[in-house]
């Protein structure tokens, strides 16, 4: 079956002359042998095929295969022996190197059909070997593989064995478009048209199991597996969409209960790809790298299952109930008209100021946000525009805007006012996405102007339900927010942001000082998470009346962060609240 040559120095002891009729660009070493492979059928004729050889004791492994004239040199290490696999299959031969230094040996091989229990190739046609797995790595018995050959439409087919194998012989220099049961044209291969060729294709393919989804040469497939981030617990019932971002249309599929939600969507496009409580967290195109790779993306979302988060929307609800029935008792500061407000407006500010010279701590004292948060890094904010919620909840905080802008504490300051009030009372049924309406803008810095607008935005109406349209209201003045200006945003902590799929249309930093995380009517809460998420994804940063979180869009997935001794985890590109 094989000729084994020794050489010792220069000299051969066995009787070969094809090594000489080439140049040797390998040399043997000290702890490497030169060998000679050479691949031939039983009349002699060089035969070309794929190889593997794995030392026994160092458990290298070398791949290769021979050129046309069925040979090839290469190094092995000396003083082990090597299992020669061909073709796919195991231990077709054993080659012993001795450990001894500089030493040549030249493997001669026979091929025998007989032995490797397969086809063998000709000038026009070629073995290919195909090894079919899912795509977590299970070996895939008894699926038929169906091939079409382009030029001709001619099929090929087989079923695969216990070791999830198909050999087929097919010709030579064609393109063939391989499907299976419940997959038709799922991926496109391609065969060279060269001689005596053997060829391995190692597919993946999910099995031919009622209700799966597959990728073609038209579509891919993405696969979503929701899990719970604590236990690694698979999770159903979870909603994932993919938005194409050309077209807008939208593809959305709900977990089973084995966390699996398959969605197939056209290639060639940008796509985003979202959770019921989590829009946009990654974007990409979908398209084969190549005519002849297939797409499948899988995503392993590690998150909180959405009957927490709906609990945890719930308890916001009752406590910002409770924050607002406290919130009532407080001293109303508006008036009948924008200059009586102005006016009393400037006698709290006057108070404010005569405060201020003996006690440099009041804001924080008096558990005033955004008066602190001013305080505190108003220096850097300089010109700026400032958009604020102005639903109901909100008045105290208005308050201290005012003030702010009586107090006149930064030389140099410019603030332009936008106020939203999330619809105008408009019904929730009739409130859409990114056109809710209930935004005013004040570029005015005399007191009553801003009032006047202020009182305009309240008197519309508040929002009617929880959520508001944050997202609108920062878009509507973004595009005019230059360089060196900042977009900063006054939000109600306890208000989720109705329009927060809207976020990947915001392209400057967002600096979010959160009213509600002071304790100011009742109990400390965290930091709403979609806040901070604004934040990150922004490039912007939080502020609280004690603290500023300047670099989030910095931390990596799995980073944490504490608010009001509650911690955050950065998982799938936003926040969540560790319990």
């Amino acid at each position: 079956m094989r000729t084994l040559c020794l050489s010792l120095g220069f000299f051969l002891l066995c009787p070969t002359t094809w090594l000489f009729s080439q140049e040797v660009a390998l040399a043997p070493t000290a702890r490497k042998a030169l060998i000679m492979l050479e691949f031939f059928d039983s009349e002699g004729e060089p035969v070309q095929y794929d190889f593997e050889l794995v030392g026994r004791q160092s458990g290298e492994s070398i791949k290769g295969s021979v050129n046309a004239e069925g040979k090839i040199q290469l190094l092995l290490p000396v003083g082990d022996d090597y299992d020669l696999h061909i073709a796919g299959h195991k231990n077709y031969d054993l080659l012993s190197v001795a450990n001894l230094p500089f030493r040549s040996y030249i493997l001669q091989v026979e091929i025998l059909p007989e032995l490797l229990g397969q086809l063998l190739p000709s000038e026009s046609e070629a073995v290919v070997n195909f090894s079919l797995k899912d795509f977590e790595g299970n070996i895939l018995d008894g699926e038929t593989i169906m091939l079409k050959r382009e030029s001709s439409d001619q099929d090929f087919h087989g079923i695969t064995d216990a070791d999830g194998k198909l050999t087929l012989k097919l010709p030579n220099g064609e393109d063939y478009i391989v499907s299976f049961q419940h997959a038709p044209d799922y991926v496109r291969i391609d065969i060279p048209e060269v001689k005596n060729l053997v060829l391995d294709f190692d597919l993946e393919y999910s099995g031919a199991n009622s209700g799966s989804k597959y990728p073609s040469l038209t579509t891919g497939l993405i696969n979503f597996r929701f899990y719970d981030y604590r236990t690694m617990e698979k999770i159903g019932g979870e909603l994932f969409t993919v938005t194409n971002a050309r077209t807008g249309e939208q593809y959305t599929e709900i977990s089973d209960e084995n966390g699996l939600a398959q969605v197939v969507v056209p290639l060639g496009d940008p796509y985003t790809l979202s959770h019921k409580y989590n829009p946009n967290f990654r974007q990409g195109e979908v398209k084969a790298e190549h005519r002849y790779h297939v797409f499948i993306l899988n995503v392993d979302y590690e998150s909180v299952p959405s009957g927490e988060r709906e609990a945890y929307i719930r308890f916001q609800e009752q406590a910002e109930a409770i924050r607002d029935s406290l919130a009532r008792n407080i001293v109303d500061f508006w008036a009948d008209s924008p200059e009586e407000t102005a006016n009393k407006i400037a006698k709290t500010t006057e108070r404010v100021k005569s405060a201020l010279q003996s006690n440099s701590n009041l804001f924080t004292e008096n558990r005033n946000t955004v008066l602190s948060v001013f305080d505190r890094v108003g220096e850097k904010w300089r010109d700026k525009t400032v958009v604020t919620d102005l639903t109901c909840s909100m008045d105290p905080y208005m308050e201290e805007i005012l003030v702010w802008q009586g107090l006149d504490r930064i030389e140099g300051e410019s603030t332009k006012y936008v106020f939203f009030n999330d619809g105008d009372g408009k019904p929730n049924r009739l409130k859409e996405m990114g056109k809710t309406g209930g935004i005013y803008q004040s570029n005015s810095t005399n007191m009553v102007d801003i009032i006047t607008v202020m009182m305009q935005t309240k008197i519309r109406g508040c929002s009617g339900d929880k959520a508001e349209n944050d997202l609108e209201a920062l878009l509507s003045v973004a595009s005019g927010i230059q360089p060196k200006q900042e977009l900063i945003l006054i939000a109600d902590n306890y208000s989720n942001v109705r329009d927060i799929e809207l976020l990947d249309q915001l392209n400057i930093p967002v600096r979010i000082i959160l009213c509600g995380t002071e304790g100011r009517f009742g109990k400390k809460p965290g930091a709403n998470p979609q806040y901070l998420t604004i934040a990150r994804r922004t490039g912007g940063s939080i502020h609280t009346m004690q603290s500023d979180l300047w670099d989030l869009s910095e931390l990596r997935e799995g980073d944490e962060i504490v608010i009001n001794n509650q911690k955050y985890l950065v998982q799938n590109n936003e926040f969540i609240p560790v319990r």
